[in-house]
């Protein structure tokens, strides 16, 4: 299986995790509301597309496996991604202006940093263990 679009994207998502994660170090609120939340939406947007390509592509392809630790690994990954992907949709809805970032910026900045930490463990695990099993297939 060819997922090479899979990890394009994960490059991408990793470069806009820094960038909100280099904003957030200046805690210059006033200043970086509107960009955080532009970048908090771009990053939501984004996932949300890798999702559904891996919906629609990876997962069904790995549920075909004919090795019983694949399919238990494809089918725990798309659970705890649907779980994932709520999470992002709330915290997008939460912060999606730089109102509501303005609201409570710490507030903002420790969810935001428990937030990409979460996504960039999720992407390392794709990365190390589901994406080399897609690629032997």
């Amino acid at each position: 299986m060819n997922i090479d679009n899979n990890r394009r994207q994960h490059k991408e998502l990793r470069l806009l995790i820094a960038a909100i994660g280099d904003l957030l170090e200046t805690q210059q609120w006033e200043v970086r509301a509107s960009e955080l939340s532009s970048k908090v939406d771009t990053l939501a947007g984004r996932i949300k597309i890798h999702l559904v390509a891996e919906e629609r592509f990876v997962y069904p392809r790995l549920a075909e496996s004919d090795q019983e630790d694949i399919r238990g690994m494809a089918s725990s990954f798309q659970a705890e991604m649907g779980v994932l992907g709520g999470e992002i949709a709330a915290y997008r809805e939460q912060y999606d202006t730089a109102g509501k970032i303005l609201e409570d910026p710490q507030r903002f900045a420790r969810e935001t940093l428990r937030m990409i930490g979460v996504l960039s463990h999720r992407l390392d695990q794709e990365d190390d263990l589901l994406y080399p099993l897609a690629q032997q297939m």
